[in-house]
C-alpha cells in the first residue's frame, strides 16, 4: 500500500522550459532554462518594477508546440485559432490571478519579481501548465514545464492544471493537480506539490511531493484495523466506516491483502469487470479492491471520492 507518494523529479532542458520529479534525481541538462537577461542600471536588471499590468506583454518560452514570443494583451499572438493558444493564467478568468500569480523578490536583488502560471494548447484540450519566472522588464528568467515533471513509473498526464502559487522567502510554492495513468482525462487524482527557486542561472525545485488516495485508504483501513471506528469515520461518508468494518469482519482476508487502485480509465479483467457491472459499479473516480476468498467472495471495494486538493474521503464499500 503506498501512502505519499515521492519520486524522481525527470528533467529536460528545452529553451525556457524545464521538468521534474519527486526525490531530486535529474537528467543531463539540468531543471530549467534561460540565462539571466541584459543587465542595466545601478540596482541590476534595466525597466520599470514588474506588475501584473506590465506581465500583459511580457516574453514567453516556447510553450505546446508554439515559439517563444511577447505576449499581447495576456496572450501570444500569431496563432491561428484552430491551432491553439498561448497566454496567462488567468485571462479567461480574472478571478483566479491571486491564485496563478506570486510576487516577491526570487533573484535575490530585494526588487519584486514574479511567477506567472501560462496556458497553453495546440488546438484541442489544454496542454499542461507552465510557470515563468519574470524580473523587472518584465524579463523572462526561466520556466518550468509541467508537462516533464512526473513520478517515477508514471507516464505524464494529459493536463496539468496548477491550483496555486504561493511566495516566501526567495521561493515559490506550486500546487498542481493531474492524471494518474488509468485515470480518464477530464479527472486529475494525482496532486503534486514543490518549491521552485531561482539559483541565479535556472529554476530549481525543492521538496517535490505528489498525492493520492492511497494515504487516506491506507489510514482508513489502519484505524479499522485497530478497531478505532471513529478515525476511520472522519475519512468516509456517513455509516461507511461502520458498513466496511463489518464487511472486513466477515472477510478477514482482506485486511492482510495488497489493495490495488484503479481509475475510470482501467480495463479491468473480464471477471471483475461483471462483477463491479453486477453491482453497478461503472462510473467512479477511484476503487481501491482489496482481494477476499472467503464465502466464495471476489473482493472488497472500497470507492474513493476526491473532495478537495490531496483530499480524499472514502465514499462507499461493497463486497463483490
Amino acid at each position: 500500500m503506498t501512502t505519499l507518494l515521492s519520486a524522481v523529479l525527470v528533467s529536460t532542458l528545452a529553451a525556457g522550459c524545464s521538468s521534474e520529479h519527486t526525490d531530486p534525481q535529474r537528467q543531463a541538462g539540468g531543471t530549467t532554462t534561460s540565462g539571466r537577461p541584459s543587465q542595466g542600471g545601478a540596482d541590476g536588471l534595466a525597466g520599470p518594477p514588474i506588475t501584473a499590468q506590465s506581465l500583459l506583454t511580457a516574453p514567453v518560452p516556447p510553450a505546446c508546440g508554439h515559439p517563444a514570443g511577447r505576449l499581447v494583451h495576456g496572450q501570444l499572438p500569431g496563432i491561428p485559432s484552430t491551432h491553439g493558444r498561448v497566454q496567462l493564467g488567468w485571462i479567461d478568468r480574472p478571478t483566479s490571478q491571486p491564485d496563478l500569480l506570486a510576487m516577491g523578490d526570487l533573484d535575490g536583488d530585494r526588487q519584486q519579481d514574479a511567477a506567472a502560471v501560462i496556458t497553453c494548447d495546440a488546438g484541442g484540450v489544454p496542454w499542461p501548465d507552465v510557470i515563468a519566472f519574470y524580473t523587472k522588464g518584465p524579463a523572462l528568467l526561466g520556466s518550468v514545464d509541467l508537462r516533464n515533471l512526473h513520478l517515477r513509473g508514471v507516464e505524464s498526464g494529459e493536463n496539468a492544471s496548477v491550483q496555486t502559487l504561493r511566495y516566501h522567502h526567495g521561493a515559490v510554492t506550486a500546487r498542481w493537480s493531474t492524471q494518474q495513468d488509468d485515470d480518464p482525462a477530464a479527472f486529475p487524482s494525482l496532486d503534486y506539490q514543490v518549491d521552485l527557486r531561482w539559483n541565479g542561472r535556472k529554476i530549481n525545485p525543492t521538496s517535490p511531493n505528489g498525492t493520492t488516495e492511497r494515504p487516506t485508504v491506507h489510514r482508513f483501513l489502519t484505524a479499522l484495523k485497530q478497531d478505532d471506528v471513529e478515525a476511520a469515520s472522519a475519512l468516509a461518508a456517513p455509516g461507511v466506516a461502520d458498513l466496511t468494518a463489518q464487511q472486513l469482519h466477515t472477510h478477514s482476508d482482506a485486511y492482510g491483502a495488497p489493495v490495488t487502485c484503479y481509475g475510470g480509465s482501467y480495463s479491468f479483467p473480464s471477471d471483475t469487470a461483471a462483477l463491479l457491472a453486477n453491482a453497478g459499479i461503472e462510473s467512479f473516480e477511484r476503487l481501491c479492491l482489496l482481494p477476499t476468498t472467503i464465502n466464495g467472495a471476489h473482493d472488497v471495494v472500497l470507492e474513493l471520492h476526491k473532495t478537495g486538493f490531496a483530499k480524499w474521503q472514502v465514499a462507499a464499500v461493497q463486497t463483490l
